[in-house]
């Protein structure tokens, strides 16, 4: 990072040469109006409602992932967990 102390920088002859675009502007009272004073109706979000029920999974599992396998954790064997362990009590 570079750093000058006390520098002064005089930017305006950076900006001179750069393109205005028609850029809508909103006054206090929420009226957008144009550089030209054209009036607009007021810009508001759209009025989106949620859908009833549970949102759904978004997220799509990779084709080519392997299934994670279930391992006991009282046998310490695999397809199966502690409790469907059908092994006895050590």
């Amino acid at each position: 990072m570079l750093q000058i102390p006390n520098a002064r920088v005089d930017l305006r002859g950076l900006f001179s040469n750069t393109e205005t675009h028609d850029m809508p502007i909103v006054d206090d009272h929420g009226v957008v109006r144009s550089i030209t004073g054209q009036v607009f109706l007021s810009l508001k979000p759209p009025h989106a409602k949620r859908p009833p029920g549970r949102p759904r999974k978004k997220r799509i599992k990779f084709q080519f992932q392997d299934k994670q396998t279930v391992h006991c954790s009282r046998c310490h064997m695999s397809s199966h967990n502690r409790k469907t362990c059908k092994n006895p009590l050590s």
